[in-house]
């Protein structure tokens, strides 16, 4: 291999290696935040507190198959809890349009006075053109509110017996919900630059051949 095939080499391997290396870009599924958000102590209680014990879910679903790769909900404590606070927080499918009560995917977070609860670094695969429940279900003992967003988005909310409910003509809880991009993965961009620089590559020394037979 002479230095310029080397140096091209070279080249190619350095932008295939950085097309590998770089993250996936994220698609917004849900964003009921209304305005700059902040932690607030008022909302829809999400609570397993004798007598109250209420669920909150929100409605949302993918035009496509894709991965759920991080979510943001506004939920925390109400002053003075401050320990030993939790939640169940994850997808459920749906059940004839209100949350079937079935955890598909989910994480116990406790919850903070100063911080909503952010699950990242997630793998939940959903379908396209099916809707999903994103929903809080709290811990014995647990007081909590979800913070609303003024907004009239599709929501649901269980009575003390555990039965879900459809809410209409009230404010939303705020959450957001990424996934993965729906774009050509890397190797696949890899796989393709590597095949159009062996053809150049080849064009080359075959016309470099041809120059000094001629």
């Amino acid at each position: 291999m002479n230095i310029c095939s080397r140096k091209m080499f070279l080249g190619l391997s350095a932008l295939v290696f950085s097309i590998a290396s770089t993250p996936a870009p994220a698609d917004v599924l849900l964003n009921t935040i209304n305005g700059l958000p902040f932690l607030r102590t008022t909302g829809e209680d999400v609570e397993d507190a004798s007598p109250i014990n209420t669920s909150v879910a929100l409605s949302f679903s993918s035009p496509v198959s894709t991965t759920i790769s991080e979510i943001d909900a506004f939920i925390g404590l109400i002053p003075p809890l401050s320990t030993n606070q939790t939640i169940t927080l994850g997808i459920m499918s749906d059940g004839g349009g209100r949350p079937s009560g079935h955890f598909l995917d989910s994480s116990l977070v406790t919850l903070s006075l100063s911080s909503p609860v952010t699950l990242t670094s997630l793998n939940w695969a959903i379908n396209g053109g099916t809707t999903y429940w994103l929903a809080a279900v709290a811990s014995d003992g647990t007081v909590g509110a979800w913070n609303d967003n003024g907004a009239m988005d599709r929501w649901a909310v269980t009575n003390n017996q555990g039965n879900w409910g459809v809410v209409a003509g009230s404010s939303a809880p705020e959450a957001e919900i990424f996934s993965v991009a729906a774009v050509p993965e890397a190797p696949t961009y890899a796989m393709m630059i590597l095949g159009f620089a062996g053809i150049g590559l080849l064009a080359y020394r075959r016309k470099s051949v041809r120059l000094r037979l001629t």
